[in-house]
């Protein structure tokens, strides 16, 4: 877990994780929302 800021500014603690293998040919998701992200795939 890491402390995080959110963007209204409180801290929050969150679970992180690291994903330690080769991306390949996947793409950034520019707003960091996976499941957003996957809705529209």
């Amino acid at each position: 877990m890491v402390e995080v800021t959110l963007p209204e500014g409180a801290t929050v603690d969150s679970w992180v994780y690291f994903y330690n293998a080769p991306i390949g040919q996947a793409s950034r998701i520019p707003s960091g929302d996976y499941l957003e992200h996957f809705k529209h795939r």
